[in-house]
């Protein structure tokens, strides 16, 4: 029986978005375990030490726990950033045979990991896999990105219409939108963070994600550290809806953080233009 585990890293979530979150997890397992025998275990990763909801979070996590998807809480003792409180669940399971990191605002699609599994399967040499993302609408996001130089983060911090305009082809380009997203597309240097599923021998290698980062750019540190031994592929069969929240864009204060990250990332990875 082949093992799979989650980690979804809480920080004052939503909990109505998060009882959907888990309940389409549910689903996905369930159906992937219809096909081949599969374990899925889900960990909480409660990265707020005071959160008031604390019991909140207990109560969902025993109303919507079940055979096809066990659920435990695990509080961080200190707000280390969204990469640390991935590695505390990535270290509980050192067992499994493949480890998914959800955001918890993405509904998976019942076939998903059905999908994703599948493929991960026929293809031995692909260590981490990243799907097709869509809105509520059901329009595509372009998350499969090359990788960022310091000019293209400066450009997607300071987004409007009139960098939208002078830098569209640049933008096209950095999203890879000369590819072919109906199909498999492979290598991808900076895969979405959204969704990233690992075979458990690759993060045993790379070591799980860099702690230095708090919030944003560990994605692509992290695609950056995968191809060095292995590679991303985007596998459009494996599809998930992304309530999507640009925050970064909404407060000084994520934006400095974000800056941070990015200068993080450029001074450990290069690249100006």
């Amino acid at each position: 029986m082949k093992k799979l585990a989650v980690s979804i890293v809480l920080y004052s979530s939503d909990l109505a978005l998060l009882h959907e979150v888990i309940v389409s997890l549910t689903d996905a397992c369930r159906h992937a375990s219809r096909v081949a025998p599969l374990a899925c275990s889900l960990d909480l990763v409660n990265n707020n030490p005071d959160d008031p909801n604390r019991g909140a979070i207990t109560a969902l996590a025993e109303s919507t726990g079940s055979d096809d998807l066990a659920i435990s809480i695990v509080d961080s003792k200190v707000n280390g950033g969204y990469g640390a409180g991935n590695n505390i669940s990535i270290r509980r399971h050192i067992d499994v045979d493949f480890h998914l990191v959800l955001n918890p605002d993405v509904l998976v699609k019942e076939a998903a990991i059905t999908a994703a599994l599948s493929y991960l399967e026929l293809n031995p040499d692909v260590g981490m896999l990243t799907p097709k993302v869509v809105g509520l609408d059901g329009i595509q996001h372009y998350l499969c990105k090359q990788n960022p130089t310091l000019f293209d983060m400066f450009i997607r911090s300071v987004p409007s219409r009139l960098t939208s305009h002078i830098f569209h082809r640049r933008t096209a380009k950095y999203e890879m939108r000369d590819r072919d997203y109906l199909n498999v597309i492979r290598p991808i240097p900076y895969p979405t963070g959204c969704f990233m599923l690992f075979r458990r021998s690759v993060l045993d290698t790379i070591g799980g994600f860099d702690e230095g980062y708090f919030l944003h750019y560990e994605d692509a540190d992290i695609g950056r550290q995968v191809s060095l031994i292995s590679q991303t592929a985007y596998v459009p069969t494996v599809e998930v809806v992304h309530k999507w929240n640009r925050e970064s864009h909404k407060s000084w204060r994520m934006r400095w953080i974000t800056i941070k990250s990015g200068l993080r990332y450029w001074s450990k990875w290069g690249g100006v233009f």
